[in-house]
């Protein structure tokens, strides 16, 4: 059937058999599934429940909450009586919750734990629209638990769904807020369900399928490329505990499919090569061994013809080695899908290398979220992939520095979103007079389809030379040091660029036990000559691809990561490049 309105994916998913787990979700110990015809009665009585609240079409139902059926289920119910659902992290700040709230104007809101339950009491004192406040964890002073909300609230015996018209709005996301304050991506039916149908079209899922959902769903990538397209093929979504339990459920569910952003197989990749560091010289030696087989294998396919010795030693060294370490992810992974971000080549190249294919991929929550994707028979190393089926891509080659086929990429198509909600002025900055919606990043498609990705206009500046420079791509591969945890560059109208090194003093104390460096306090560590040039070291080993005036020409340690707590990350975890540079301004100037 075509997807019209996003509850029809309860019925894609179901057609499988309501018998089949929907999700499956640790509960004091023990994973426990929710069937598919559950999950159904789950949102058939928060439907009612809504209803008999006076939810309808146009109005909006808030979330602050983490990954669980209860979130699914609202967000589904939410659009079945044409309301919109309005996800919002659990970690975000509270000014970013009342923006959001006063924004949209929240009619309903379902919130997880006290801290979240207090904000939403404050909110219904302030908000004339803030009718109804749930709570997802047990009763908080005067907000009903879920449970005895839906008791009381006589739900209607009979689920009352609107026939929503492709155009109605069923998602308000907003944006993480990089610059200014978040702003709210109308995404209507129309544009959620083109993008679900497109990604059918060229990545296949098996209802036999398990995903190991730790990407929260507040974040379009997670919410739309995992949740609702796991439920529309009637696969199964495992929910992780934690990020730092991971690693345990990895091994207790073994998913077949992994959705995740690139920081995720970088720090698999980290993981691994320490674990290998700390071994016998015998093991190291076969990893090298494991290693160099994978890569021949892999040029080897790719040019059409692999001989029997390659494929006999890959099989060898794969049973010893590379099937131990697959072990660690469940042993059952058949494809890792990557978003949110771009993949560095070379840990994609690595992961590969264990035996497990990597698809990553481009989009916007203003694109409901994906553009491109590579996908089983389409895979180009470094690219973000080939277009979605009904989606355009074109190329602006006037915000560039003259490089032909390179500029700002323009995204045409039924998953361009409707505008941002109340901001007229930002709308008709981003959508084009024909319908495009222009990203604010940088990148080029090559002569078979692919699309690469290779910064944002929005972080490219000039050097004093005159001569452009995206920044990111160089700090994602000087992190792939084991020495640097983060990295921030910076050389806007300066004669060369310079760095904020965060490093992993776990690592280095390591380093420097070895080379007789017996510092106790990290600060004196940190200034050690020998330690300096050790980093030099680095920088140049990783810096070697760019271009000579892209790279580094000074550094100085920075002692504490960008996080969300301290204001230099957003939620969806990208750098606010103005907060870090505010906070070490006279760090940065002083390199100069």
């Amino acid at each position: 059937m075509a997807l019209e309105q996003l509850s029809d994916i309860l019925h894609e998913g179901s057609a499988h058999g309501t018998h089949r787990p929907a999700f499956a979700v640790k509960r004091q110990g023990t994973w426990r599934y929710l069937s598919y015809g559950d999950f159904r009665a789950k949102v058939d009585l928060i439907t009612g429940a809504l209803a008999a609240g006076g939810v309808g079409l146009g109005d909006r139902v808030g979330i602050i909450g983490s990954n669980s059926p209860e979130w699914a289920a609202i967000a589904l119910a939410s659009t079945r009586l044409g309301a919109a659902y309005v996800p919002m992290y659990e970690a975000q700040h509270q000014d970013d919750w009342r923006h959001i709230f006063r924004d949209s104007g929240i009619k309903a809101v379902f919130v997880n734990g006290a801290k979240a339950a207090a904000f939403a009491r404050t909110m219904a004192r302030e908000l004339e629209s803030l009718t109804t406040a749930v709570s997802l964890t047990g009763e908080h002073e005067g907000i009903p638990a879920l449970e005895s909300w839906l008791a009381s609230a006589s739900p209607l015996s009979e689920p009352l769904d609107i026939d929503v018209a492709p155009d109605t709005l069923a998602a308000l996301i907003y944006t993480s807020g990089t610059t200014g304050v978040p702003k709210g991506v109308m995404l209507s039916h129309g544009n959620l369900c083109s993008n679900l149908a497109a990604i059918a079209q060229v990545f296949p899922l098996s209802p036999n399928d398990r995903s190991l959902a730790f990407l929260p769903w507040a974040h379009s990538y997670g919410q739309v490329g995992e949740l609702f397209y796991m439920l529309k093929n009637g696969a199964c979504i495992c929910i992780a505990e934690s990020v730092e339990k991971l690693a345990d459920n990895l091994v207790e569910m073994a998913p077949t499919v992994l959705f995740a952003v690139p920081s995720v197989f970088s720090k698999i990749r980290a993981g691994v090569l320490a674990k290998v560091e700390n071994s016998s010289p015998i093991k190291q030696r076969l990893f090298s061994m494991t290693m160099d087989a994978a890569e021949t294998l892999s040029t080897q396919t790719q040019h059409g013809r692999v001989s029997p010795l390659t494929r006999l030693r890959y099989k060898a060294l794969e049973k010893v080695v590379l099937n131990k370490i697959r072990a660690r992810f469940g042993g059952q992974l058949l494809f890792a899908s990557v978003g949110g971000a771009a993949l560095n080549p070379d840990v994609a190249r690595f992961v590969e290398n264990l035996g497990i294919p990597v698809y990553p991929g481009y989009g916007l929550t203003e694109t409901s979220p994906v553009v491109s994707t590579n996908y089983p028979g389409a895979r180009r190393a470094g690219s973000a992939g080939k277009v979605l089926p009904g989606v355009t891509v074109k190329i602006d080659e006037s915000v560039n520095d003259g490089e032909a086929g390179h500029g700002e990429v323009i995204v045409y198509g039924p998953n361009v979103m409707q505008g941002y909600l109340g901001m007229p002025e930002e709308t008709a900055r981003v959508l084009t007079d024909d319908g495009g919606f222009r990203t604010g990043d940088i990148g080029y498609v090559d002569s078979d389809g692919f699309l690469f990705i290779t910064g944002r206009l929005k972080e490219q500046y000039k050097l004093e030379n005159g001569k452009y420079v995206v920044p990111n791509p160089l700090e994602e591969k000087i992190k792939l040091s084991a020495f640097i945890l983060n990295a921030f560059i910076w050389g806007e109208d300066m004669p060369y660029n310079v760095a904020l090194i965060v490093p992993d003093l776990t690592a280095l104390s390591r380093w420097a036990n070895e080379e007789g460096l017996a510092f106790q306090d990290p600060t004196l560590l940190l200034s050690d000559s020998k330690v300096r040039a050790h980093f030099d070291d680095e920088l140049r080993r990783y810096s070697q691809s760019f271009k000579s005036y892209e790279r580094i020409r000074n550094f100085t340690f920075v002692p504490s990561d960008f996080t969300i707590e301290n204001g230099m990350l957003t939620p969806s975890l990208k750098v606010r490049r103005k907060s870090v540079f505010a906070a070490h301004a006279d760090a940065i100037r002083a390199l100069y």
